[in-house]
């Protein structure tokens, strides 16, 4: 490497290292971060608001159970013009005020007032965890950039000694060079890991300001000179039985959708309730001067119960009530996607915590092996035992060792974080406790609901693994294959009328073609049974009826297609045979599937002989 080079190479290291390196002398903690992310972040900061105003729209709804009260007040002048008798015009003037005081008290509106505080306040529910999600959201991202700059900064260490070491292999293999005591060819080999080492302590001073940009748009500032990561304990993360459940119960994001749907199931009581009759209790009190051309003053009061029903408006009732009960299932379908979201990230997470924690003590004795091999690469080289080559591979292997620890560290510590976040419980582990926190109420949040279940990565045997090949002397190879079932279950998608068996025309292509599939020649030995399924919406004593009688409805349609009617079963299973991790009421397990019965055997397969390969024994 010559002078220019190096020198190219020292000003671009320098210009990094002024912009990544904080001016900040004083430790930060990470709980200062959090709170520091959710008090200025703009998007914790917004849903603040929405949920602010939704909240007082509360007041809207429940003016509805207090009186109005009405007051107006007239003045002017009116003339009054009489025909007399004998053709002529009495004409007179009048001076003429007064005032008009109404109150009015509803008793009844079909519990529309009732339902609307009701929607109102599950929405603003709604909105609280909406704002919950977003500050567990951003703590998680505070946390997750908090520690790739301590990551970054410990990579940005580890790349300066790997950089200084090859240094001073540089110079000394130069020294040699120059005493004409070394190859000319060690200079170019270590001159090129130089050089590496050089990139990839640049790429790494690259990453860290790269991340400490993003540490300032998440947290507000840029990140001090040290910062202080709290290592998590591992009994912060729940059992395997109890993630799910815990997750259930915290995640804002699934409360949020749930407090969506109970809220749409109040808005369609209030739609309901415009097909009552409204009974209002008014008083009334109009007091008048000179009115209708007679002086004086007239006084009017009333007290009087008011009873209105509604006959006609249109269609436009039954139009608002149909609109809400499609609102109601969008609703629920929003709460199935919270809830398999919720779970796939909440499973990844944890999965990820236990992964990482079984790595480590392979990589931290990956490390403390590599390190004790490069030593003594290194005493070899002195006395000529080892070449050069030998000396750097070796440390490279220990720092890319390194590297891995560190990473694999400090992504467990972020996996614990990811259950916690996921789970929506990083903020009361940080102890920093959210605004209006007496809100976060979840007893009544229970639909739609979502499975609890959770299914461990397969664990690792690794005394299993390693008999494979060593069991015995030869591996047999088989050649006979298993038995093969054909047993089909074949799920259609076949849409009838609401509450009903009539299949709908749209549905006539797809059984034409399951028609014709039933009646090729290859399945002429089969019988087929054709089985409906719904959700559990509407009750078990509901469903199973309906179901038998959607079965019977398609397989009488086949029938007509030209499928025998003697190969034909129908049979309804109602809700008892759900699909696996799926909500209760969602939408797919409304299905209908046709089972092949029978096995039909394939055409025997003539089994050759074991083929036996002798394997070599490991050496002792």
């Amino acid at each position: 490497m010559n002078f220019r080079r190096k020198h190219l190479y020292g000003c671009t290291l320098a210009a990094l290292l002024t912009m990544v390196i904080p001016s900040a002398s004083f430790a930060l903690e990470l709980k200062d971060a959090i709170t520091q992310t959710v008090q200025n972040n703009a998007e914790v900061g917004m849903k603040w608001y929405n949920f602010r105003a939704t909240a007082e729209e509360k007041g809207v709804a429940s003016a509805g159970f207090f009186p109005t009260v009405d007051l107006s007040y007239n003045t002017g002048r009116e003339r009054l013009r009489e025909p007399q008798t004998d053709g002529s015009v009495n004409s007179r003037s009048f001076n003429r005020h007064g005032y008009t005081a109404t109150l009015n008290q509803n008793l009844f509106q079909g519990f529309m007032t009732v339902n609307q505080v009701k929607q109102l306040d599950y929405t603003s529910r709604a909105r609280y965890f909406e704002y919950l999600a977003a500050a567990e959201q951003q703590s998680l991202e505070a946390s997750r950039t908090f520690i790739d700059v301590v990551r970054y900064s410990k990579l940005v260490e580890i790349a300066e000694d790997n950089y200084a070491i090859h240094k001073g292999i540089y110079e000394q293999i130069l020294q040699r060079v120059t005493q004409g005591v070394g190859r000319r060819v060690d200079l170019e080999q270590i001159n090129g890991r130089l050089g590496l080492a050089e990139s990839n302590l640049i790429n790494e001073i690259s990453n860290l300001h790269d991340v400490s940009a993003r540490y300032a748009r998440i947290v507000g500032e840029a990140p001090p000179a040290e910062l202080k990561l709290p290592m998590l304990d591992l009994g912060l993360v729940p059992a395997a039985d109890q993630v799910m459940p815990l997750a259930d119960k915290h995640n804002p994001t699934l409360l949020a959708a749930r407090s969506f749907y109970r809220a749409a199931e109040a808005d369609v009581r209030v739609r309901r309730g415009a097909f009552s009759p409204t009974l209002d209790l008014r008083a009334t009190k109009d007091v008048t001067n000179n009115e209708d051309g007679i002086k004086g003053r007239n006084s009017q009061q009333a007290v009087e119960l008011v009873l209105n029903m509604n006959l006609f408006r249109g269609g436009a009732d039954r139009a608002r009530l149909a609109s809400s009960a499609e609102r109601q299932s969008e609703a629920e379908a929003l709460g199935i996607k919270a809830c398999r979201d919720m779970r796939q990230q909440v499973s990844i997470a944890y999965n990820d915590v236990s992964k990482l924690t079984s790595q480590l003590d392979s990589l931290r004795q990956h490390q403390l092996s590599t390190e004790k091999a490069r030593d003594a690469y290194r005493r070899q080289f002195d006395i000529g035992q080892r070449t050069l080559l030998d000396l750097l591979d070796s440390e490279n292997e220990l720092f890319d060792a390194r590297r891995e620890l560190i990473n694999a560290e400090l992504n467990q510590q972020l996996a614990i974080y990811r259950v916690l976040g996921e789970s929506g419980r990083l903020l009361e582990v940080m102890q920093i406790k959210p605004q209006d926190s007496s809100l976060a109420s979840v007893d009544d949040l229970t639909v739609p609901a979502c499975p609890t279940d959770y299914a461990p990565a397969s664990p690792l045997d690794k005394s299993k693994i390693a008999a494979k090949s060593f069991t015995d002397d030869t591996i047999v190879a088989k050649t006979t294959p298993s038995a093969i079932e054909r047993n089909v279950s074949v799920n259609v998608q076949v849409q009838f009328d609401l509450d009903s068996a009539r299949i709908r025309p749209e549905s006539y292509p797809t059984l034409d073609q399951l028609a014709s599939t039933l009646l090729m020649p290859e399945l002429g030995s089969k019988r087929f049974v054709v089985e409906g399924h719904t959700d559990t919406t509407g009750g078990a004593s509901h469903n199973l009826p309906l179901s038998q009688r959607r079965a019977a409805a398609v397989r009488d349609y086949l029938i007509t297609k030209g499928v025998p009617a003697d190969r034909l079963d129908s049979v309804g299973y109602g809700s008892s045979k759900l699909l696996p991790n799926l909500a209760p009421t969602d939408p797919s397990h409304r299905r209908v599937v046709v089972t092949f019965q029978e096995q039909a055997p394939m055409g025997a397969v003539k089994p050759k002989a074991a083929v036996k390969r002798r394997v070599a024994k490991p050496k002792p």
